[in-house]
């Protein structure tokens, strides 16, 4: 788990990728908070945006549960065999806001839990125990992937810490387009993600759409795990599904021949069709695989996306181990940052 310093650094790197230019920025997380302005707002009382965010569920036992709420009682309190959690902060400077949090004992608690991975996988076909060898390992080799990845040339790294006769193998990469700031921020998520939801598992993988982070106990690099994992698609319909599959399958050929012959094992591409406009696609491998697995991987993977988008989807993903294949009518990838503004020039003394 991040330190507090490390933490703050997250939510710095955050506020450059999420809020670049703006002069006025507010981020929340569980743990700490960040503000910045370019109006004084220390020391002032600030309630003019409120935000309020809703869990999906409905309590079944409303009566005790509204009197629990109003008697402002912050200790956890039993509800037959569910447990509700309250807790009230506000900053040390008295700025936005009181905030209240109510939590279910079945909804697991997460750092940076706004931001979603794509997919996370939990083997708990064989657990850890705390304290073991094993965690020893695990957290010494989590720390190291997040700060070599992040900076290798080709923001990738895979290493083992075998200590006490009980390795721990692990792998991180980011997309080749993403900056080294915004790829150690996706891998410290990741390793959040696995404290928060797969603790006590010896093998781990998640997903976020600008990386990737896997640990197991057992050595995995370079061997091709083509088993399909998860297939997500997006809500709504194409409406002429036949006619949009043809540019979808021309396009989906072309990245997945791209990948498996590039160095980074990545490819993008786009399409425009006039009748549905932009087609995206993206097609990735981890980047030990060789071009043969790369390929393996992927065309077991094409067909399935492909059934897809000939049913109406008009977007999907599928994920193994080893590789993943996408299709969007939106971009899929971010637009790079336009420049900062120059600054004046100190020889031109104002001409």
């Amino acid at each position: 788990m991040p330190t507090w310093p490390e933490l703050l650094d997250l939510t710095r790197q955050d506020s450059h990728q999420l809020c670049a230019y703006n002069k006025v920025a507010i981020i929340y997380y569980d743990n700490c908070f960040l503000r910045y302005s370019n109006q004084d707002f220390l020391n002032y009382t600030d309630n003019s945006d409120v935000f309020y965010i809703r869990n999906a569920q409905n309590t079944t036992e409303w009566d005790p549960f509204n009197k629990i709420l109003r008697s402002k009682q912050l200790s956890p309190t039993i509800l037959g065999r569910k447990k509700m959690y309250a807790l009230g902060m506000r900053n040390i400077f008295m700025v936005p806001l009181l905030t209240i949090f109510l939590l279910h004992l079945f909804l697991a608690e997460a750092y940076l839990s706004q931001i979603n991975p794509s997919n996370l996988e939990c083997d708990y076909s064989s657990n850890y125990t705390i304290p073991s060898p094993y965690k020893t390992n695990l957290d010494t080799l989590l720390s190291n992937l997040t700060a070599t990845a992040p900076y290798s040339d080709a923001l990738f790294y895979n290493n083992s810490v075998v200590k006490d006769s009980d390795a721990a193998y692990g792998l991180a990469q980011c997309r080749p387009n993403t900056s080294p700031d915004d790829c150690a921020v996706c891998l410290y998520r990741s390793a959040l993600s696995f404290s928060s939801n797969c603790l006590f598992a010896r093998s781990a993988a998640v997903w976020f759409d600008n990386c990737f982070f896997r640990y197991s106990d057992h050595r995995f690099f370079s061997q091709l795990d083509d088993k399909v994992l998860a297939i997500a698609v997006n809500a709504g319909n194409i409406s002429n599904p036949m006619v949009f599959s043809q540019p979808l399958k021309e396009l989906m050929y072309e990245v997945t021949s791209k990948a498996q012959r590039n160095e980074t094992r990545f490819a993008s591409a786009s399409f425009n069709y006039s009748m549905f406009g932009n087609i995206y696609g993206i097609a990735e491998c981890t980047r030990d695989l060789t071009d043969v697995d790369c390929s393996t991987c992927l065309n077991q993977s094409l067909p399935l996306l492909l059934q897809q988008a000939n049913s109406g989807r008009p977007g999907c993903r599928v994920i193994s181990f080893s590789c993943s294949l996408r299709f969007e009518l939106y971009p899929i990838l971010p637009p790079p940052l336009p420049p900062p503004p120059k600054s004046p020039n100190p020889t031109d003394n104002g001409k």
